[in-house]
């Protein structure tokens, strides 16, 4: 679901997905253009800048197609 909404807007990178969860199934609330990663560095202890970092560059290359985006993530 929110793949295909990414393909919306090819110029936007990353999106913080808002997903609720409803009784006929998930529901997009929104999509933030500078998602919050700090619940994940609180959860982890540590920064994750290296994280997002090795990601981006691995999209950038064309190393990663879509699903494995969301397999490492």
């Amino acid at each position: 679901m929110v793949l295909e909404a990414a393909l919306v807007n090819d110029k936007v990178n990353m999106v913080g997905w808002d997903i609720a969860i409803s009784k006929d199934g998930p529901l997009i609330i929104e999509g933030n253009r500078g998602p919050g990663f700090d619940l994940v560095q609180v959860l982890l202890k540590k920064g994750t800048k290296y994280m997002l970092d090795e990601l981006l560059e691995e999209v950038k290359n064309g190393e990663l197609v879509e699903s494995e985006v969301v397999q490492k993530v």
